[in-house]
């Protein structure tokens, strides 16, 4: 598309958005252990090798809360409401602490001898505390001061463990790749196979689970099933930590001899970025929970990074343009009609209206023929099918809708719907007036839903104040 090669052919040139700085740089003179976001994204609570985490205001880097907690930490976690902060302390025999956000308090603590558990979260009611260990896990209901665990002897070197970011699941394999897992609730027991393991981590609702082989390749496997949902690849070597980000759109992985860490698209398997970002390695990492901010500790530094945008591929060498070349592509981006054609394209309404009323015909070829041509048109009619369905239509048409949106839910991520998303991105680094009008354009027209939503959160973003150059 030349609208879109114009875009990044100028991106090319200008080197605009791929030699970016971190956002803010968090440094101390000891090492940092551990991270992890507030549940609205607007805190970072980094846990530091002198026994203090320290609670960073995020986008301004001020610092708002220092916690003395006395001991070094190898795990935290916020609870959903954001006011209590969970910790695991120490390393064996360490016990696990609540501590009030607010007046920087200690509020309660559990030790279990023997436990690792550093794997942590809070149940959606912050009433659980639930912790996950290789061989182990807690679960503690703090306010009521009782809980329970289990601990499995001789636990195999290279062992890895994830929990839920609900609680509701906790998860250890040894590197064999035997998952055992624990659902709290229930207080029941499964397992899954899933080959050589290197780390775990579950997605936000817990029904899959992302698993780092002993190979350079990620698994993204359903749960119990341990079916394969999607395969993200590209790394150097194994990985040993991975993250998803609080709206299960993004998962981070990094390695512990590579620094380049590496971000894929959940729904696509996309690599979508690769970040040069610490060369001394990376000790813990977490996203935002929008999956905008990579958060990465390394030595005596916490970075974040804007992860907004999609890496573009091999560009291969600089291009010398010539004066008349560089004017005909800026007088490319004048013209948005091609990405349009993508982000708002010309449904025929008519046709549309006439295959829905086709749904009732009394005869079975006709009612299949408009089924499957309402089909080609995707998510392009799906308001018109939401419409449909509100008018409370007969039980064979609501049958055959109801199965439209049902394949909708998860829809194939076309390469011009990837070039439109991309495009999105690029107007947003840009963010001339110019950019910004397009943007409106497509989060008020487009017809496809997740264009619309793209386009919106580009805007919203765009609103925010500047962040900060350093603290």
């Amino acid at each position: 598309m030349k609208h879109i090669t114009a875009l990044i052919l100028l991106l090319a040139v200008t080197d605009a958005g791929f030699a970016q700085a971190p956002l803010l740089e968090i440094k101390q003179n000891n090492s940092v252990v551990g991270l992890a976001w507030s549940p609205d994204g607007k805190r970072l609570a980094s846990a530091w090798q002198d026994s203090i985490i320290r609670i960073t205001e995020f986008p301004s880097g001020k610092e708002v809360g220092k916690l003395n907690i006395g001991v070094p930490v190898t795990g935290l976690v916020f609870s959903a409401d954001g006011k209590l902060l969970g910790l695991k302390s120490g390393a064996r025999d360490g016990p696990l602490m609540v501590w009030d956000v607010a007046t920087q308090k200690k509020l309660r603590e559990l030790s279990y001898q023997g436990y690792l558990c550093n794997q942590l979260a809070f149940s959606p009611d912050g009433q659980n505390f639930v912790a996950s260990g290789p061989g182990d896990h807690m679960v503690w209901q703090h306010i009521k001061g009782s809980g329970y665990g289990s601990r499995m002897a001789n636990v195999p070197e290279g062992s890895c463990a994830a929990v839920a970011a609900n609680g509701a699941i906790v998860a250890w394999s040894n590197p064999q790749g035997l998952v055992q897992l624990h659902h709290v609730e229930q207080r029941k027991h499964f397992h899954m196979k899933i080959g050589p393991t290197r780390a775990l981590a579950f997605s936000p609702d817990a029904n899959q689970l992302a698993a780092a082989s002993t190979g350079k390749t990620i698994r993204l496997l359903n749960v119990p099933s341990a079916a394969e949902v999607r395969k993200f690849e590209g790394l150097r070597e194994p990985a040993n930590l991975l993250h998803f980000s609080a709206n299960g759109k993004v998962l981070a992985a990094a390695s512990p001899g590579d620094p380049v860490v590496r971000l894929w698209d959940v729904a696509s398997g996309r690599l979508r970025r690769r970040l040069t970002a610490a060369s001394a390695g990376v000790r813990a990492l977490a996203l935002s929970p929008d999956g905008l901010t990579l958060a990465l500790a390394s030595g005596n530094r916490v970075y974040l990074w804007n992860v907004t945008t999609r890496d573009l591929g091999n560009l291969g060498k600089p291009v010398a343009l010539s004066g008349a070349e560089l004017k005909t592509a800026w007088q490319d981006l004048a013209s948005k009609e091609q990405v349009r054609a993508i982000a708002v394209p010309h449904v025929d309404k008519k046709r549309v209206q006439k295959f829905l009323e086709e749904l009732d015909s009394p005869t079975f070829q006709v009612r299949q023929r408009a089924s499957q041509e309402l089909a080609k048109f995707g998510e392009l009619i799906q308001p018109d099918l939401e419409k449909y369905v509100a008018g409370k239509p007969s039980l064979e048409g609501n049958r055959r809708v109801q199965k439209l949106l049902e394949r909708l839910r998860d829809p194939e991520l076309t390469p011009d719907r990837l070039r439109c998303l991309e495009t999105i991105e690029i107007l947003e680094i840009l963010h001339t007036p110019e950019a910004r009008g397009l943007l409106a354009e497509f989060a008020r027209d487009a017809l496809i839903k997740q264009i619309r939503t793209a386009a919106r959160e580009a805007l919203e973003r765009l609103k925010r104040p500047p962040p900060a150059k350093g603290a």
